[in-house]
């Protein structure tokens, strides 16, 4: 079961179909290190049953681009850091158009990815 949480303004549900359960989304951590546009995002809870019956709770986060291509994550790192790069440009009244995938390694060699703001005049738009 898909129980959406939170979704980019505006989404329809078709929309919101083919950035939760469409068979195309790819992973985000596949697009470490490069620059992607946000064209819409859906945050979402993938809730399914474990083998003794248990309820297991995924929380996902899927954006699509321009190019109608879907990166999912469920990644806590990158999903606040993403969260929080929304909601502290919306609370100013600007939109964000561009995110880097940051990859990173923690003090205990575990791998991660982490979402950074781009500005819509960088230097990294134009690679």
């Amino acid at each position: 079961m898909i129980k959406v949480s939170r979704t980019s303004d505006g989404l329809t549900t078709t929309q919101q179909y083919f950035l939760t359960l469409a068979p195309n989304v790819q992973k985000m951590s596949d697009k470490a290190g490069e620059v992607i546009t946000i064209d819409a995002y859906c945050i979402y809870d993938d809730i399914s049953e474990t083998k003794n019956g248990d309820e297991k709770v995924t929380t996902i986060l899927a954006i699509k681009t321009p190019d109608n291509n879907v990166y999912g994550t469920n990644s806590s790192t990158f999903i606040k850091s993403f969260v929080d790069m929304i909601d502290f440009f919306k609370s100013n009244g600007e939109n964000v158009n561009h995110c880097l995938i940051d990859a990173g390694k923690s003090k205990n060699g575990r791998e991660f990815i982490q979402c950074v703001f781009v500005p819509d005049d960088s230097p990294l738009l134009n690679d």
